[in-house]
């Protein structure tokens, strides 16, 4: 079991990354389109909520220290959930 669950984790890391890291749209399982994070490439994300957003708006942050710390975390997940 405890193979399965590793195997389990490894396999959804890499789809995790593989779609964190290439911009190309791709289908998925169910025929759906998946994108990759908003990268300000001029692709606007779609509006959310009352939201619109700008060929601008990007996923990809930095911080301004050498260590990830939890408020840059937490700053990164809103960031991200404001398009739901």
């Amino acid at each position: 079991m405890t193979r399965v669950l590793k195997s389990d984790n490894k396999l959804t890391t890499g789809h995790v990354m593989s779609r964190l890291f290439n911009p190309q749209p791709r289908q998925n399982e169910w025929g759906h389109t998946v994108y990759c994070l908003w990268s300000n490439d001029g692709m606007v994300a779609p509006p959310y909520l009352g939201n619109t957003f700008d060929g601008t708006h990007t996923h990809y942050l930095t911080t301004g220290y050498n260590l990830f710390e939890p408020p840059d975390a937490e700053s990164m997940l809103s960031h991200v959930k404001e398009h739901g």
